[in-house]
């Protein structure tokens, strides 16, 4: 701190302003002029001063670092290291780097100065106006310090984008709670909310949006969030929430599903209209756990758990879920090493032309048969290879495999027909995805259209403009791109003419009982109707009874796939079909059509 005093050579009983201690200058010394004293990692300005034939000095008194310090980051132009050399400062956070120092620009002046200091002490020639320059500057650039104060730690607790709490601030507001909690014997409810498809949109429509929605979404949460409790970012799309003084745990649902609620409406960002979900998990104190890592931890599984069950929901945690954990942490270990061992397998199932009753096509789906694991399903590890990036790699293979695997059948003499191969929105996010397909059907010599693409509705989104310049790139070499699961997630069916689709799947979970339900009948009816009015082709996923095959061929269905004509199949299961001769099943064709 920059302080002044003045002491009286006649003065027996020395007197110090403000409350200053007395400084006394060392001798010998000029008394009429004043200097510069270096005290090991401190400087002192002396100034003398005269009032009523009293003689005095003022004294400009502030910790350094070094001189030669100064001198060197002056010449880096860091004006910001200078400032930390004067102040001797312990933490200036990004924020205050921004704020503009003009005196501190002063005060450098005077600081080049400095480094021809030599001993302990050097006279201040021509005149005083720098030093007190430098005492103004050193003066202002603490006072700016202090104001700045508030600002500094607001930022070091909160989260810069949503200006909810972060992760410092949570954790210790998470502590105080369960110090609060164990002396009052109060429960204490912690959230874990995950939004679902978030990666799909920011990636897709860019950080921007993303970053935008993200600020909408932490808004529209937090305005539920009691005056006591704690709404809080932890990077990403996770958000945390700590309900304190609840009367049961029935309270933490009933805020969940608030939460759940709140989300349900869809968000306009940019001119985007944009639906997103969460998944929730809830763990209580002290019934799942008493610290703050083993509660996080229990809330982090249960959100895992709530997004296993297909997301847009809530669980509360139990013991179950952290076995599943570790399980899910020993299946990413194996799945890094999967690929390598040659653990994954392609099945095929075939997809059947209504009409005529020819196989048109084969789906290709990898399946991990896993050491010990025993055969492992897409959609127990593909989610996890998502999340880890194992995805593209794993695409990679699957795509190659197809791909020769379909060219092999072909070389055998079997009638050609299509492969479809499941394109994740990790993959298709990839750059170089074109390229990718290109090589693919070069080193195996596929002809582009024995080629099919899919993906899932929930890329159909506005403005995902490279996502639609990708596929068009691919679909220009003749490969066609199918939407897979239509109707499963928010159709953006005004956006549906945009994307290059030759094809349209319908899901699995309309099928099912589109027999005894009028409502997925429906909605199987009308998604035929409307691929027809826009020129593509319908595949119906799941059939599995006669019924359900008549339906669709009653409602014009183009192709359909599923157990009631073939299981998946590994390869050489599918080749043995072939060469079986069954490639047709003439009692579905449909010869009343024409």
């Amino acid at each position: 701190r920059v302080g002044d005093a003045v002491r009286s050579e006649n003065d027996a009983c020395p007197r110090a302003r403000f409350g200053e201690p007395v400084l006394k200058p060392p001798a010998p010394f000029n008394p009429g002029q004043p200097f510069v004293q270096r005290e090991a990692d401190r400087l002192a300005v002396w100034h003398p001063v005269a009032s009523g034939g009293i003689l005095g000095w003022v004294r400009i008194d502030h910790s350094l670092r070094t001189i030669g310090e100064i001198r060197a980051q002056i010449r880096k132009s860091s004006l910001i290291a200078v400032v930390l050399s004067i102040l001797a400062s312990t933490t200036v956070l990004l924020a205050f780097l921004n704020r503009p120092m003009r005196a501190i620009r002063r005060a450098t002046v005077f600081a080049q100065k400095l480094d021809e200091l030599r001993g302990n002490r050097i006279p201040v020639d021509r005149t005083t106006i720098e030093i007190e320059q430098l005492g103004d500057a050193l003066n202002e650039a603490s006072a700016r310090l202090l104001d700045s104060e508030e600002r500094l730690d607001h930022l070091a607790h909160h989260d810069p984008l949503t200006n909810l709490p972060n992760r410092l601030l949570f954790l210790d507001r998470l502590n105080q709670a369960i110090s609060q909690a164990q002396r009052a014997k109060n429960p204490v409810a912690l959230l874990f909310l995950d939004l679902d498809r978030f990666k799909v949109i920011n990636d897709t429509l860019g950080h921007i949006i993303g970053d935008q929605l993200l600020k909408e979404a932490g808004h529209r949460l937090s305005s539920i969030v009691r005056d006591g409790d704690t709404f809080a970012r932890l990077g990403g799309d996770e958000f945390n929430i700590i309900l304190t003084y609840m009367s049961h745990a029935q309270d933490a649902a009933t805020v969940a599903q608030k939460l759940l609620d709140l989300l349900s409406q869809p968000f306009v960002v940019e001119g985007n209209e944009l639906f997103i979900t969460a998944s929730i998990g809830i763990t209580l104190f002290p019934t799942d756990g008493v610290e703050a890592q083993t509660l996080l931890k229990n809330a982090d599984a249960a959100m895992y758990r709530a997004k296993e069950q297909g997301g847009n929901q809530y669980q509360f945690y139990s013991p179950i879920m952290t076995i599943k954990a570790h399980e899910r942490l020993a299946m990413e270990t194996g799945l890094r090493h999967a690929l390598a061992r040659s653990e994954f397998a392609m099945y095929y199932q075939p997809q059947v032309d209504l009409r005529t009753g020819e196989i048109v096509g084969m789906e290709a789906l990898i399946r991990w048969l896993h050491p010990t694991g025993g055969i492992i399903p897409p959609a127990d590890f593909i989610p996890l290879a998502e999340q880890t990036g194992m995805i593209v790699p794993i695409g990679e293979w699957v795509l190659r495999t197809a791909c020769a695997q379909n060219k092999a059948w072909q070389s055998a003499g079997f009638p050609p027909m299509r492969v479809a191969v499941n394109l994740s929105s990790r993959q298709l996010r990839e750059k170089g995805l074109g390229e990718l397909v290109g090589r693919a059907l070069g080193e195996t010599g596929l002809e582009p259209r024995f080629l099919d693409l899919e993906l899932t509705e929930s890329l159909i989104i506005p403005n995902a403009e490279p996502t639609i310049e990708t596929l068009r790139d691919i679909r220009a070499m003749g490969v066609q791109i199918a939407i897979d699961d239509f109707g499963t997630g928010h159709s953006y069916l005004n956006y549906l003419k945009h994307f290059p689709v030759d094809k349209l799947k319908i899901d699995t979970s309309f099928i099912r009982n589109i027999v005894t339900d009028p409502s997925d009948a429906a909605i199987a009816s009308a998604v035929i109707l409307l691929a027809h009015n826009l020129g593509l082709k319908v595949i119906a996923e799941g059939v599995e009874t006669e019924e359900q095959m008549a339906f669709l061929r009653k409602n014009r269905c183009d192709q359909i796939q599923g157990c009631f004509y073939s299981p998946a199949v590994p390869g050489e299961a599918m080749t043995q079909f072939l060469r079986e001769g069954r490639p047709f099943f003439p009692h579905i064709a449909d010869s009343h059509l024409g």
